[in-house]
């Protein structure tokens, strides 16, 4: 188009050559599927096309019913679509049409034919009848009443979308109201699911965590291996317990069914068995079990603490007869290298690492002094009881709102690989000198 002409004038902007020529007609015909305020428009006019428009509508409606478009019919009109045309408004072109599947067309072909037959002449306006008859529906209709209207505004309640008269007043736009109702949905089906999990006894040994949009960790795969992910079914069956053994058959068959273990002919195959004692499985299990029970171990007690002064181990020398010592739980530590535990506090929290079996506050000992007046967490490390300045060091960084008066948040300290580390969940908070 370029070649034929020499000048393009588009909202006072001059286009001479080939290629922006080209960019003034692609952007002149992109305007004019968009509404514009051009001052200079004869506004009369408009006005007296918009009449004959609304006259017209009227005729046909009081004189013809609408026969419904065929997909053949749709077909055809696509076929003489003209391609390499610019994008409409919703940045939709031809070849969208010509090269979709006939599910679009079949698509298309309800939009078209319910706007004639439904929508024909329905708005937002007061003046419209439908406008009139679901302000009528919503207003008088009681909850037993058959009215789609009412149908409608139980879906609404059920979703927390309270007063939907509003939206005749001040409707949303498409963008807005996508957005709001699934927001709705989300939260409503993202409660309803974490209440009834916890009423799921399968579900003890998971955490009641459900994020709509986010994979369980536990259905996370590595990859999009079709074995991989049937393993997948057999991982969760095992860790909520409804994996079906051969001890389990033979419990529901009176024992016509032989519970031995198939790998190893040696002991009934329970889930004890299977994960943890299977001999065959041992060269792959006992690596597996070595490593969790060296990289950590979780601690369930709830334990609390109050004394009357302030105490810690930079300044107290007995600082471990203030301590509550977890090994009185029955819980075997040696050879782990982390821990895992919840704090639910308004203050400071204290947590120490001792080598001494018997509290000996003259043992070297770590201290994480976690969440300080000022936001700092401090974590000290202490050779003896002598308080001597030689004989302590410390390090502190900023960690505000990492306390929280009325829930229990995660927390995490490891000693491996000669490092001292505190983590939040997830999360890395300070990695500390070497050990």
């Amino acid at each position: 188009m370029g070649r034929f002409i020499e000048e393009l004038i588009v909202e006072n902007e001059t286009y001479q050559t080939s290629d922006s020529v080209l960019e003034g007609w692609t952007k002149h015909f992109e305007d004019l599927a968009k509404k514009s305020n051009y001052q200079n428009f004869d506004q009369n006019y408009l006005k007296a096309v918009e009449d004959e428009t609304e006259i017209i509508l009227k005729i046909c409606k009081d004189n013809y019913s609408h026969e419904k478009v065929s997909i053949q019919e749709l077909k055809n009109a696509v076929k003489k679509l003209n391609t390499n045309k610019a994008m409409d408004y919703y940045g939709i072109t031809a070849e969208n049409f010509i090269y979709a599947s006939e599910t679009l067309l079949e698509y298309l072909q309800l939009l078209i034919n319910t706007s004639f037959t439904v929508l024909n002449g329905c708005g937002s306006e007061r003046s419209f009848l439908e406008w009139r008859i679901a302000e009528r529906q919503l207003q008088i209709k009681t909850y037993s009443s058959n009215s789609w209207f009412i149908d409608l505004k139980k879906i609404c309640g059920k979703y927390d979308i309270i007063e939907i008269e509003q939206y005749l007043d001040k409707p949303l736009t498409k963008i807005e109201w996508k957005r709001f109702i699934t927001k709705k949905i989300h939260k409503y089906w993202e409660g309803a699911i974490k209440t009834k999990m916890k009423g799921y006894s399968t579900l003890g040994y998971l955490k009641c965590e459900y994020d709509i949009g986010r994979i369980y960790p536990l259905l996370k795969t590595s990859s999009a291996n079709i074995s991989e992910i049937k393993k997948l079914s057999i991982s969760t069956k095992l860790a909520t317990g409804t994996y079906i053994l051969k001890s389990n058959k033979a419990e529901y068959s009176n024992y016509a069914t032989n519970p031995m273990c198939r790998l190893c002919n040696k002991a009934d195959e329970t889930i004890e068995h299977f994960i943890l004692l299977c001999e065959t499985k041992s060269q792959i299990g006992t690596s597996l079990i070595v490593k969790i029970l060296h990289e950590g171990v979780y601690i369930t007690t709830i334990v609390t603490t109050k004394v009357n002064d302030q105490v810690g181990s930079w300044g107290t020398a007995d600082v471990m007869d203030y301590t509550i010592d977890v090994n009185k739980y029955n819980l075997d530590l040696s050879g782990i290298t982390s821990l895992v535990f919840e704090l639910k506090r308004c203050g400071r929290a204290h947590v120490l690492l001792s080598s001494s079996d018997v509290r000996n506050s003259a043992k070297p000992l770590y201290e994480f002094d976690i969440g300080n007046k000022d936001y700092s967490t401090y974590i000290i490390y202490r050779s003896d009881d002598s308080l001597d300045p030689e004989s302590r060091n410390y390090v502190n960084f900023l960690t505000p709102n990492i306390y929280d008066c009325t829930v229990y948040l995660p927390f995490w300290i490891s000693w491996a690989e000669g490092e001292i580390k505190l983590g939040l969940e997830l999360s890395l908070v300070k990695t500390c000198w070497d050990i």
